[in-house]
């Protein structure tokens, strides 16, 4: 059973600031009238609701004034690009992103009860709503990289991504970091109720609280029971608190746990998340190591040419340009040390694993893969980068 009470003070506390009024007569479930339509709600008229059993939960009653549009929301997630320029330059580097963003908040406006709420949250509970922008963000990052994998659209995960911190409306502010959990739980309990909300959104939000081990809420679902879509969920909301502590604000150690948890969700869950049958046959592994093999020398070399570039983008004197270059780089730089994928050492490894064909080093060989694939994209990236900078160069020595 949702808890109401709290829901209803800070409704009180928002609608001080901003206008709230009865989109229908609102009878408790006697039949009696509470309040008519059109007439705005006011302190002693929520607390005269507050004190009653409505026949009908108060989101399908009321109507906000103004709320948060899809223009709000992409503002949002821009604001989320710029707070956090590593998930920020993975998005920007794929134009699938973009359009799979705004394909979402075109049906935005087909919610009015999730805009409400979410214009309440911002003003609020404001870290919950950001930890939501984050979530959808995140979750169409992981969509696009193959969404065949997926048993919903990408439409259902994104509201489930956006709604599902909505619950901690219903919690008061002092309870919220000792009841996480129950924010799931109680995002699920309304949001099933919404008219025409995407099927399947509700249960995502719901499974996202299981444990991949089997040991999580609310059922201790084994790891092959529970939705992908829950999965990245679940993930992408411990990845935004790990970002946000403050132990780990140091620069290099969050690059480090950057890419440690990117490589792990476009890597390794593949393994975990998206693993079927097929995965584990020899066919398909010897076709991974053989992958590995063709593709580590030419990422190696590619790496080397960046290396040369990184001379020359220290001459310019294009500091904006220089810093560009240099955040990535350097998040390059310390991922190749660290995890010594393209190193001789690792290079001889998959060979002696291809020839004898070590099926037992298969997820180690799978998790490789995606995460090279993922580094090469961003040498490409900064590649890109730096030959467009060398043209302006020339262009500039022209002139």
């Amino acid at each position: 059973m949702i808890n109401t009470s709290d829901y209803f003070d800070k409704l009180n506390s928002f609608s001080e600031n901003n206008a709230i009024y009865a989109s229908e007569n609102i009878y408790n479930n006697n039949g009696l009238l509470l309040m008519k339509k059109g007439l705005r709600l006011k302190s002693n008229i929520i607390q005269k609701i507050k004190d009653s059993k409505l026949s009908r939960p108060l989101d399908h009653l009321i109507t906000f004034e103004e709320v948060l549009t899809k223009d709000d929301i992409f503002q949002s997630i821009n604001e989320i690009i710029e707070k956090y320029p590593f998930i920020g330059e993975l998005f920007i580097s794929n134009k699938k992103n973009s359009l799979l963003l705004a394909q979402c908040l075109e049906n935005y406006d087909l919610f009015p009860i999730i805009q409400q709420k979410l214009t309440m949250l911002k003003d609020i509970n404001p870290y919950y709503y950001e930890k939501s922008i984050f979530s959808a963000l995140f979750s169409i990052m992981i969509y696009q990289k193959n969404p065949n994998h997926f048993k919903y659209n990408i439409n259902t995960i994104f509201f489930a991504a956006l709604s599902n911190n909505l619950g901690a409306l219903h919690i008061s502010s002092d309870q919220l970091k000792k009841n996480e959990d129950a924010i799931n739980i109680i995002s699920y309990t309304f949001l099933k109720d919404i008219p025409n909300f995407p099927k399947g959104a509700p249960l995502l939000i719901l499974q996202s609280l299981e444990n991949y081990y089997g040991t999580g809420k609310p059922k201790k679902l084994p790891p092959e029971k529970i939705l992908i879509e829950s999965q990245i969920l679940h993930i992408s909301n411990d990845y935004h608190d790990y970002l946000i502590d403050d132990q780990h604000n140091h620069f290099y150690q969050r690059i480090m746990v950057s890419y440690r948890y990117y490589s792990e969700i476009v890597g390794n869950s593949f393994i975990h998340l998206f693993k079927d049958k097929n995965h584990y046959s020899e066919h398909n592994f010897s076709d991974i190591t053989s992958a590995l093999i063709k593709e580590i020398p030419v990422i190696q070399s590619l790496f080397s040419e960046l290396r040369e570039s990184y001379q020359e983008i220290l001459k310019t004197t294009d500091q904006t340009q220089k810093a560009q270059f240099l955040r990535i780089f350097e998040n390059l730089i310390i991922f190749e040390r660290s995890s010594g994928i393209i190193h001789e050492a690792f290079y001889r490894w998959v060979h002696y694993v291809h020839e004898n064909k070590l099926l037992n080093a298969n997820e180690e060989m799978q998790s490789t893969y995606y995460m090279l694939k993922n580094f090469k994209e961003q040498i490409e990236l900064l590649m890109s980068f730096s030959a467009d900078f060398s043209m302006k160069k020339k262009d500039e020595v022209a002139i």
